[in-house]
């Protein structure tokens, strides 16, 4: 008696299987590549608010200096004006002992605000 071989049912070749394991792997690495990719874009874009930010501050200190500096520069001007009169006053009106003591101090106040000119800025 001859006996052939009942039909199995259709298994998936061993090709097949490695073929949709290395697509499942695939898959998995593209996944990861896109989350990595989606973290790194949410850290770049956190980084720039922040920097955003700390150049609004640089800038609005920046602003904050600029008008400081103006406002010294008026207020310098300001007082080498009323030295320069007081220098002037004291010349002319102020008696000899009392006025080398005054213009001694107006010389010291100008000393004094040269010095300061020439400090560095902290």
């Amino acid at each position: 008696m001859d006996r052939t071989p009942e039909p199995r049912p259709s298994q998936p070749s061993n090709d097949y299987t490695l073929m949709e394991q290395q697509l499942y792997i695939y898959a998995q690495e593209v996944r990861q590549l896109y989350e990595n990719e989606r973290k790194e874009r949410e850290a770049l874009a956190e980084e720039k608010r922040v920097l955003e930010s700390r150049l609004r501050e640089l800038s609005a200190l920046n602003n904050l200096f600029q008008q400081h500096l103006e406002h010294r520069m008026i207020l310098d001007d300001a007082l080498e004006h009323v030295l320069e009169t007081l220098r002037l006053v004291v010349q002319e009106e102020i008696p000899e002992p009392a006025r080398h003591k005054i213009m001694d101090l107006l010389r010291d106040i100008r000393r004094a605000r040269a010095q300061t000119e020439k400090m560095p800025s902290a």
